[in-house]
């Protein structure tokens, strides 16, 4: 593993529309109450990502578009996901995967362009990352 100080850089409607995108659901679905474990596991997702990849507090994750969620429920969404990652491969290979997406993302948001060199982008794809929040 490799520890890299890392600077968060996208907004909570990067880090949702890009969640919804890839789990093909509908955005008005994860904003509800709804507790099928599907619809629950993409939100307790959505939320650890929108703590790593925004400077947002977790209140304010909870808020979110209207969200009735204080900061111990995304807390808890936060602990579930890592402990899913510690106990589950398959899981942990897909977030994963997800972390690099909006790692790169990220760094285009940080550079304000939209494009990055081909040796970041394998750089990126070849890490395991410790994030350190700055």
């Amino acid at each position: 593993m490799i520890k890299e100080t890392f600077k968060p850089a996208l907004t909570i409607d990067q880090v949702f529309n890009f969640t919804c995108d890839h789990y093909k659901i509908d955005k008005n679905i994860l904003l509800t109450k709804n507790r099928k474990s599907e619809i629950k596991e993409v939100r307790q997702i959505f939320q650890s990502l929108a703590r790593t990849f925004t400077t947002l507090s977790l209140d304010k994750i909870g808020k979110f578009n209207n969200g009735n969620y204080d900061h111990s429920t995304v807390l808890h969404s936060i602990k579930i996901v890592q402990n899913h990652r510690e106990t589950e491969k398959r899981y942990n290979y897909i977030f994963t995967k997800l972390e690099k997406r909006l790692m790169m993302q990220n760094y285009l948001a940080l550079n304000g362009t939209t494009t990055m060199s081909a040796e970041f982008a394998t750089f990126v794809n070849d890490l395991d990352v410790v994030y350190t929040i700055v």
